[in-house]
């Protein structure tokens, strides 16, 4: 979802339905976070309970010609803002481990895998999952492009999957992980990804 999408929608139809939005890099002008930025769900197994935290980003050029800032944009100048999206996750994923204990993290993020031009960073799933420790998967949506997983190493060499499911809701991205538990807590062992047509 481009975020003009979600600003117009976050009160006319999520809301009305008891969907939450999630974009954690998002705010007001007081420094509130404008949505929810993550969500805990609880998965309730034969083992024991895993908690999985899915955090929700948005790219910061949100202008027609894919360069302008929320904060440029009419309508939005002094109510809302935006921080650089790989920042902000490094900041909520550790609240989301040391917090919330939670055991998987996946990161669902409006934005492309690479910048098409070095000056233009918009697509910074390549920087999110390589420099980000805790995020175990990715959603990438933004390019349009359909792929089933991609695999990046963070800072402390886990792998971290990405996977894009196309556009306009034409598929889903189906991400399997295997855990082990341990001391009460659950630590993911493998995972893979694929695409399920929708």
């Amino acid at each position: 979802m481009s975020c003009k999408a979600l600003l117009k929608f976050k009160g006319e139809y999520y809301e009305k339905y008891n969907m939450p939005t999630l974009s954690a890099n998002t705010y007001k002008t007081n420094g509130e976070s404008y949505t929810k930025p993550y969500v805990i769900k609880e998965l309730k197994t034969e083992e024991g309970t895993i908690r999985l935290g899915i955090l929700g980003l948005t790219i910061k050029e949100v202008g027609d010609e894919g360069s302008r800032e929320l904060k440029d944009l009419f309508g939005y100048e002094n109510k809302l803002y935006m921080n650089d999206l790989v920042e902000d996750a490094k900041k909520w994923t550790k609240v989301m481990k040391e917090k919330e204990n939670a055991d998987i993290v996946v990161a669902v993020a409006h934005t492309g895998e690479k910048p098409k031009k070095p000056k233009h960073p918009g697509n910074r799933i390549q920087d999110l999952a390589q420099e980000v420790e805790g995020i175990d998967a990715i959603v990438a949506g933004h390019t349009h492009v359909e792929f089933e997983q991609h695999d990046y190493k963070n800072k402390s060499g886990k792998t971290v999957i990405v996977t894009q499911p196309g556009k306009d809701g034409e598929c889903i991205s189906k991400i399997n992980f295997k855990v082990e538990g341990k001391d009460g807590h659950w630590k993911v062992i493998d995972k893979s990804s694929s695409i399920v047509e929708f």
